[in-house]
């Protein structure tokens, strides 16, 4: 039998039960709705948030409070800005003055009941940081309280025990300092560039420990359609139980016809493939409807919402589908579909054609 022949009778033969193969297919298609659907939430979210980063400081882009580009640490793949010794830093809404905080407020505020500590804030007031002899960017040093963690992709937290200046550098600094990547911008030394209350400039060498995560949101956002993902595939997990039923049903039902097939020349191999490839089939049929039913789904609940509960955040599409991702899916389902279709395939390869001639 030639291949396009042997999948046209694994196809025509998949539609011999129609009711069991429904059941097959709805079970299937549980898992790939859920999949295809929490992808598309997981790739809107992130999305929107990428786009509200990238936007920041664009020409198009009006925000109500600014922060100085010569002070920003950088947004979206532009990275940070290069340092500009000429341009003024500057914080906070227009006419802001800056109080001192002297110890006597200090003993206040840690009278308040409910008050368990008052810790003091380290900062600084930095202007660059350069690497070596390279360029020098603008940056922003913010304050570190006591017991503060950061979230890090590589190196670790600062020692407070050090008696050096030690630097966690955010992740958009690695590449424009000329880092290969994070492991590789853990223990340089940069500079990093100062200026006092008097306008004085100071230079001084920092050690950096770690490169911080900039934006803890998308892993967040990530995990919790890995959670969601894990319950899809426990449902395509009990489909495939389902997929074994029909099969070895259909084995039983068809041992008369596999022997005469075996007797006239057909090899075990050939066999095997038929079976598996009805599998896949059946696993393509669930997860293209599942996908299919997910897109539409998705696209008319997030539209609803767009003018509805998220009216409020302009530019967000809550579902949004990658055509990689569904593909994605609906390869790894049938991978699914067809892994569960060995067992039966295996049991219709090892039939003995005689037997299966007198099988009644």
């Amino acid at each position: 039998m030639k291949t396009l022949d042997l999948i046209g009778t694994a196809v025509s033969n998949t539609f011999r039960s129609k009711t069991r193969l429904l059941l097959t297919i709805l079970a299937i298609f549980v898992g790939a709705f859920t999949l295809t659907l929490t992808n598309g939430l997981g790739t809107g979210i992130n999305a929107y948030i990428d786009d509200t980063v990238n936007g920041v400081g664009a020409a198009d882009t009006m925000t109500v409070t600014k922060t100085s580009e010569a002070t920003g640490f950088g947004t979206g793949d532009s990275g940070p800005a290069e340092y500009n010794p000429d341009a003024v830093a500057s914080a906070g809404p227009p006419g802001a003055t800056v109080t001192a905080l002297l110890p006597a407020d200090v003993d206040a505020l840690a009278g308040i009941e409910g008050i368990v500590d008052v810790p003091a804030t380290k900062s600084l007031s930095v202007d660059f940081v350069q690497a070596g002899a390279g360029t020098k960017f603008a940056v922003g040093a913010g304050s570190l309280v006591e017991g503060q963690t950061v979230q890090l992709l590589a190196g670790s937290d600062p020692d407070d025990a050090s008696g050096e200046l030690q630097l966690p550098l955010p992740t958009s600094y690695v590449e424009r300092l000329g880092f290969a990547d994070a492991d590789a911008a853990v223990g340089q030394t940069v500079t990093i560039g100062s200026t006092d209350a008097l306008r004085g400039t100071h230079e001084t060498q920092a050690v950096v420990v770690g490169v911080a995560e900039e934006s803890i949101a998308s892993p967040v956002i990530d995990g919790i359609v890995l959670v969601l993902n894990a319950f899809a595939v426990i449902a395509l997990l009990a489909a495939s139980f389902g997929i074994v039923n029909t099969l070895l049903m259909s084995v039983q039902e068809r041992t008369r016809e596999m022997g005469l097939m075996k007797a006239m020349g057909m090899g075990s191999g050939r066999v095997f493939t038929l079976f598996s490839v009805e599998a896949a089939f059946i696993g393509l049929l669930g997860s293209a409807i599942g996908a299919l039913v997910a897109v539409v789904a998705g696209t008319v609940i997030s539209a609803a919402l767009a003018t509805t509960l998220l009216a409020d955040l302009p530019g967000l599409t809550l579902i949004a589908f990658d055509p990689v991702s569904i593909g994605v899916v609906i390869v790894v389902v049938m991978i699914i579909a067809f892994l569960a279709g060995t067992l039966p395939a295996a049991r219709a390869a090892r039939a003995d054609p005689v037997e299966s001639l007198r099988y009644e």
